[in-house]
């Protein structure tokens, strides 16, 4: 088995650019009330699910890779080129098959974002849509909530490190790739309304290394390749 050698943390912010959708349950649907109801925390406000945003971030690199199932993405580390998306199965993990005994544990951590800014009533807001029956012409109106434009919520992610060169040249240029490719579609539902359009920016990187049986903070192997990853995600988009 191949040891771990360290773990990388990232953090930084999700800004909201638009409203987002991203569903919750409802047990019980009250005459009047909203029947899409974003998730909240049993404190009632808003957060983005890890499962969510690393569910999309997978998504938009294995379209960029031309995959359509967990599949592909094995196939892509034996059969890809270098300089060609490689390695969604290895970073964001495979589903566990128990009769075939097949499954590996992703490297990349998405935590749950939850709200920096301080909750207001106008965190969420009702918006109105419309489908239109095209044979009829009518309209089918349903009430969508969401959280509004404008607030924050916090990014944590963590990467388990066990090949060092395999980080450096490739997990986090191809991390930095699904974001950016995020950022460019959507997150949530309804993104071919307007929801769901966010901004990334990173404040913090950092390797810590597994070292004389302690995690030491050190950041020389990783620094320059660390800082590029930032840079990149921070950037805008010519």
């Amino acid at each position: 088995m191949t040891m771990l050698k360290g773990k990388i943390i990232i953090k930084g912010n999700i800004q909201l650019l638009s409203g987002l959708h991203i569903g919750g349950n409802q047990s019980v649907l009250n005459i009047g009330s909203i029947d899409n109801t974003v998730i909240k925390t049993h404190k009632g406000i808003p957060y983005i699910p890890g499962s969510s945003l690393k569910g999309k971030l997978r998504n938009m690199l294995a379209r960029a890779a031309g995959s359509k199932c967990v599949d592909s993405d094995i196939a892509l580390e034996a059969n890809g080129k270098e300089g060609e998306i490689k390695y969604i199965a290895k970073i964001f993990g495979t589903p566990e098959n128990r009769e075939e005994n097949k499954g590996a544990e992703a490297l990349l951590k998405v935590h749950d974002c939850f709200l920096k800014n301080e909750p207001s009533k106008e965190v969420v807001e009702i918006k109105t849509e419309n489908s239109i029956k095209r044979l009829t012409g009518e309209a089918n109106p349903r009430a969508l909530e969401r959280i509004t434009v404008g607030n924050i919520f916090s990014l944590h992610m963590t990467m388990d490190v066990y090949d060092e060169k395999k980080v450096v040249n490739d997990y986090l240029n191809e991390l930095a790739l699904a974001i950016k490719l995020l950022e460019l579609d959507h997150l949530g539902g309804g993104g071919s309304r307007g929801n769901g359009r966010v901004k990334f920016a990173i404040e913090e990187t950092r390797y810590y290394k597994l070292m004389n049986l302690k995690l030491d903070s050190d950041s020389s192997l990783m620094k320059d390749k660390l800082k590029e990853f930032s840079t990149t995600v921070n950037s805008e988009l010519e």
